[in-house]
């Protein structure tokens, strides 16, 4: 097993002072990391606290024909762009870069498998025998999925983007979710990342997808 840990402090003065202790561990053989953080409150004043993971998935992963994975629980929510979200296609298949294309983003409710894990993934079946890029992570502590869709010319990219509260700060305010952190009050959080090499492995990850919807 390879580890790597680092410590990153947000802070300001008459603001907040937050740490994050970010570990990657990754395991010889397999195509996968494990990252895990915790946010820990060390100022003397209550903070707020929201979290978004914004991993970015480009070519050759997203290309004409890829397609999101992932286990919808409901039609998502149209935050940004021009999209009709009755239609599954406008936000699980994805289309070549596009002249003038405006981006979109989606907020969407997932299912959890049996583990309790949320899994996602970007595929691109007509890449060899196929590749995909996919993430799992716990909903108990990441609850909202984001997906942003940019299919514009020279910027050509999908985010995958599990995140501690639903967009936008005031109307998370609003629906009672905002989370705060007390003085010394942290947060866990953890997210595996890894590819999916061959039809094989993209199928039985599919399963996985279909495991979470009941």
């Amino acid at each position: 097993m390879l580890e790597a840990t680092g410590r990153v402090t947000q802070a300001q003065t008459y603001g907040e002072t937050l740490t994050l202790l970010r570990t990657y561990r990754a395991w010889l053989g397999e195509s996968r990391f494990v990252m895990r953080d915790t946010v820990t409150n060390e100022g003397h004043t209550r903070v707020v606290h929201m979290l978004l993971y914004h991993i970015n998935a480009g070519f050759p992963f997203v290309d004409e024909g890829s397609e999101l994975l992932a286990p919808f629980a409901t039609p998502p929510r149209v935050l940004f762009g021009d999209a009709d979200p009755s239609d599954a296609t406008t936000y699980t298949r994805f289309v070549a870069p596009q002249k003038n294309w405006v981006q979109q983003t989606f907020e969407h409710r997932l299912s959890f498998t049996p583990g309790g894990r949320v899994p996602v993934a970007i595929v691109n079946s007509a890449l060899g025998d196929g590749l995909g890029l996919y993430v799992r992570y716990d909903p108990s502590t990441l609850p909202r999925y984001i997906e942003w869709r940019m299919m514009g010319e020279g910027q050509y990219a999908v985010g995958i983007e599990p995140c501690s509260n639903g967009f936008g700060r005031e109307e998370v305010r609003r629906r009672g979710e905002l989370i705060e952190l007390e003085p010394g009050d942290s947060r866990e959080y953890e997210i595996e990342i890894g590819v999916l090499d061959g039809a094989e492995a993209i199928e039985r990850f599919r399963a996985e997808v279909t495991s979470a919807r009941g």
